[in-house]
């Protein structure tokens, strides 16, 4: 088992340390993979981050407008995001993020992304990152 690495003050799930470290948290090449949790329109140029891209955009979330931290409206849960209680650990191209929410829980958090510019809301997309890996075929 890995020793926690820890982003934004938020320790990093053993799983995701575990596929960083085994070297599987590689942007999948089947763009198909991504259908399961997001409409075609949001998939862009998807990108699953390395550690120092985690830690980067993570600490450019606290400084962004408004329209990144989002917004509540009806459909989308969580609809906003707390940047002192998130880790940004990929993105569907510019302006589609995805984000571990530890907003419920330090050891489970869930993975949130955020939706068109139109919307400007984070919805959740898995329950805990084990469920986003098995989406985009990582895990099986």
């Amino acid at each position: 088992m890995s020793d926690a690495l820890y982003i934004n003050g938020l320790p990093l799930p053993v799983a995701l340390v575990d596929a960083i470290e085994s070297g599987i948290w590689q942007t999948p090449k089947n763009r198909d993979v991504w259908h399961s949790l997001f409409p075609d329109a949001e998939i862009v140029q998807p990108t699953l981050y390395s550690l120092r891209a985690m830690t980067g955009e993570t600490s450019w979330l606290s400084e962004a407008g408004s329209a990144y931290l989002g917004r509540a409206a009806e459909g989308f849960v969580p609809g906003d995001i707390d940047p002192s209680h998130a880790v940004l650990i990929a993105d569907l191209g510019p302006d589609r993020l995805i984000a571990l929410d530890y907003r419920e829980s330090e050891t489970r958090p869930s993975v949130v992304a955020l939706t068109s510019a139109e919307h400007s809301c984070w919805r959740q997309v898995a329950d805990d990152i084990e469920s986003f890996m098995r989406a985009i075929r990582l895990i099986s």
